[in-house]
């Protein structure tokens, strides 16, 4: 059996090499895409495992959402005292597209 390949979720991850047979070696590699911030899982190597005959990846798989960098005052006409970290966009849980805001 085979581990279902992990999606890109919605461009958030990059997945390399994880078209993996059940304990097998495999060189599946899954971690956030540059732009994103880490808020669960695990970024890196992963295996395909079996439980229960079932198989299933060795670790979870890490979820990223997007930040956003603080914008720039545009020459000292915007107000940004309030802007001075980055924030990550969270997936909006009242849109059924789940859409990422900021």
């Amino acid at each position: 059996p085979r581990c279902d390949v992990p999606d890109h979720d919605e461009g958030t991850r990059e997945v390399v090499d994880c078209d993996c047979l059940a304990n097998e070696d495999c060189s599946c590699d899954v971690h956030c895409r540059p732009g994103t911030f880490l808020i669960s899982g695990m970024e890196g190597e992963r295996r395909c495992t079996t439980k229960d005959g079932i198989p299933v990846w060795s670790k979870p798989l890490p979820i990223c959402v997007p930040f956003c960098s603080p914008p720039l005052d545009q020459m000292k006409a915007l107000d940004i005292s309030e802007c001075k970290k980055p924030c990550t966009a969270m997936k909006n849980e009242h849109d059924e597209a789940a859409r990422q805001t900021c």
